[in-house]
């Protein structure tokens, strides 16, 4: 008998084109993410080419770095399971929606570029709350999308005001100009 779970996680790496690698701790570069997961794009994983070699990711595959299992283990007990598969799906989901451009905004300063940061991280906290099978995982999973996207949307702009990236853009400039304006 073929375990249908298992089957489906190995073609949807296989589909990706995304290598999963458990998190590297005392190795890790600088910078690099060191929550329970995240996307790092290949380009970026070029930069430290002994790590490469070291974790042998394939050429041209952008890697999925998740904690250990023991992480998930010790802060979510019985649901470890579940919560490494919904960080699991929410870093697909960015990297699926990236790779259908959705993501060429998220980022970037002013109002456009903030909601469409905001979008893409409701889409990708949603999207494991549909999924979870359990009634009370997703009842978990869906109190977190509100503070979750918000945390990752201040993420998103390191040491700024949200208030003052949405000024940031092109409407922000044509709002000081008229300001100026109506001053004098």
């Amino acid at each position: 008998m073929i375990d249908t779970a298992s089957f489906f996680n190995e073609m949807e790496k296989i589909a990706l084109g995304v290598q999963e690698v458990t998190q590297l701790g005392a190795q890790q570069p600088p910078g690099f993410p060191t929550v329970y997961g995240s996307l790092v794009k290949n380009k970026e994983m070029m930069r430290y080419p002994e790590l490469v070699k070291r974790i042998g990711l394939k050429s041209g595959k952008d890697a999925l770095v998740m904690a250990p299992e023991s992480t998930f283990v010790r802060d979510f007990g019985p649901n470890s399971g579940a919560a490494r598969k919904a960080v699991k799906q929410h870093e697909l989901t960015h990297y699926i929606r990236g790779r259908r451009g959705k993501m060429k905004r998220v980022g970037t300063p002013g109002l456009r570029g903030l909601g469409a940061t905001a979008r893409e991280e409701i889409a990708a906290y949603l999207t494991p709350a549909l999924r979870a099978k359990s009634p009370e995982m997703q009842k978990a999973l869906s109190k977190g999308i509100l503070p979750g996207t918000v945390q990752s949307v201040r993420s998103a702009y390191p040491g700024q005001r949200l208030r003052d990236v949405a000024m940031g853009g092109k409407a922000g400039a044509l709002l000081r100009r008229a300001g100026r304006f109506f001053r004098r």
